[in-house]
C-alpha cells in the first residue's frame, strides 16, 4: 500500500502512511464540495502493506502488517471493509494469499484478491486468486 487513496463519488479517502513504516489504523476523507477533511473511525486491525478498492458502497483493504524484513505474524492476507456513510469498519477475516504480494480488483460482484499463495516462489505461475464476498448489507 503503504497508503491507499480512492474516490467514492463524494469523497476522496486516504488511509495509511506514506512510507508504510507505521502500524496504521487511521485515515481521512476529503469532500471537495465542502472543502473539508474528516477523520475516519479507527480500523479494527493495522495494515501497512496491501491494496484498496471501491465497491460502490465500501472501501476494501487487503494486505498485511509487515515488519521491516517483510514478514507478517500470519501467513495470509487480512481483509477489512470501510463504509464511509456509516463511518464503520468490518473485519472480513483472512484470505489464503501471501501478505507480501497482493492486489485487489472489484469485479462488480465481489472483491478478488490476486497474489501469491503462501510458500510459492515469487512470480510463480501458481499465484492464487481468492474471492471475498460482497457487502451483506
Amino acid at each position: 500500500m503503504p497508503f491507499a487513496a480512492l474516490w467514492t463519488g463524494v469523497e476522496f479517502i486516504v488511509w495509511g502512511d506514506l512510507y508504510g513504516e507505521a502500524d496504521t489504523h487511521d485515515g481521512a476523507a476529503y469532500n471537495p464540495l465542502t472543502d473539508r477533511w474528516r477523520l475516519l473511525s479507527l480500523a479494527p486491525i493495522a495494515l501497512n502493506e496491501g491494496a484498496a478498492l471501491w465497491t460502490g458502497k465500501e472501501m476494501i483493504l487487503v494486505g498485511a502488517n509487515l515488519d521491516r524484513l517483510g514478514h507478517d505474524a500470519t501467513a495470509r492476507t487480512a481483509a477489512i471493509a470501510y463504509n464511509p456513510v456509516r463511518d464503520r469498519w468490518r473485519n472480513l477475516g483472512f484470505v489464503d494469499l501471501s501478505p507480501n504480494a497482493t492486489w485487489a480488483v472489484w469485479t462488480g460482484q465481489s472483491n478478488c484478491g490476486l497474489g501469491l499463495q503462501p510458500g510459492s516462489p515469487a512470480m510463480d505461475s501458481s499465484a492464487g486468486l481468492a474471492a471475498i464476498g460482497p457487502d451483506p448489507a
